[in-house]
């Protein structure tokens, strides 16, 4: 037999070499996707560190007199001279309290065959001093037949006791 530029010979791979590669190959993909989904924040990681919480340990800061020290996952200390305040409510319990808090309501509502669903966004997180003290809110929403429309309502849970407060934008309107 002689070698000639016309005759071809390709070698043929073999089923298990194909087989091999395809494995190797799928496992390293479901890999990359499991280790992406793992490690991606949520959406209260993710806001909290843009409200400036870290991610580990705490950041400490003066603001007027009051030195606040801010710890990962939302934990709050506020040292006015000799007074220290604890605000011992994360930012996931306060959403788990603001989730709770429309619970009965929108059973009510699916037990009378309503199609309406109060809810709150996790990104909307924000944080508030007001004269009782530090709170965590959400915007509240409404689904209404797969809809999601925005209710101008934000609930807020008080960081110390867990309260939980619902306030409206509308309250000084009179229709009167």
């Amino acid at each position: 037999m002689s070698l000639s530029p016309y005759t071809y010979s390709p070698r043929q791979p073999s089923l298990a070499k194909i087989l091999l590669a395809l494995f190797i190959f799928s496992t390293l993909i479901i890999y990359a996707a499991k280790e992406y989904i793992d490690n991606r924040p949520n959406p209260i990681e993710k806001r909290l560190w843009e409200l400036g919480y870290p991610k580990e340990g705490f950041i400490a800061y003066k603001e007027n007199s009051t030195l606040i020290l801010k710890y990962a996952g939302g934990l709050l200390v506020a040292k006015t001279g000799q007074h220290l305040e604890f605000y011992n409510v994360t930012a996931e319990e306060a959403y788990t309290l603001a989730r709770q808090h429309f619970a009965p309501l929108n059973q009510k509502l699916k037990e009378a065959n309503i199609d309406i669903r109060f809810f709150v966004k996790p990104e909307t997180l924000t944080e508030k001093e007001k004269k009782t003290g530090w709170y965590w809110c959400f915007e509240v929403w409404q689904e209404v037949q797969g809809t999601k429309l925005n209710t101008y309502n934000v609930v807020c849970v008080n960081r110390q006791t867990g309260a939980v407060v619902v306030e409206s934008p509308f309250e000084s309107i009179s229709l009167g």
